[in-house]
């Protein structure tokens, strides 16, 4: 777990707005995708990549958790995640 704290462009929680967090771990979108029983390489999988890589701004989704307050979200932190 690599803690950290990037008050000028990383995640801040969205509980206690406390710029200070350890990534927990990673996902990507095929995982993701996978995670939801959809062959990511299908049409289906396609279209699904495209959606998540607009909401994510990336390929790549960080689990943290909050150093101050201990809840854990997901950066980027869309739709409640």
């Amino acid at each position: 777990m690599q803690l950290i704290n990037e008050s000028d462009n990383g995640p801040v929680c969205p509980i206690c707005l406390s710029p200070n967090y350890k990534i927990l771990y990673k996902i990507t979108i095929n995982m993701g995708i996978e995670h939801l029983g959809i062959n990511p390489e299908s049409e289906q999988g396609a279209k699904l990549k495209s959606i998540i890589r607009k909401l994510w701004e990336g390929d790549v989704s960080d689990f943290v958790q909050c150093m101050s307050c201990s809840f854990v979200y997901a950066d980027p932190f869309i739709a409640g995640t």
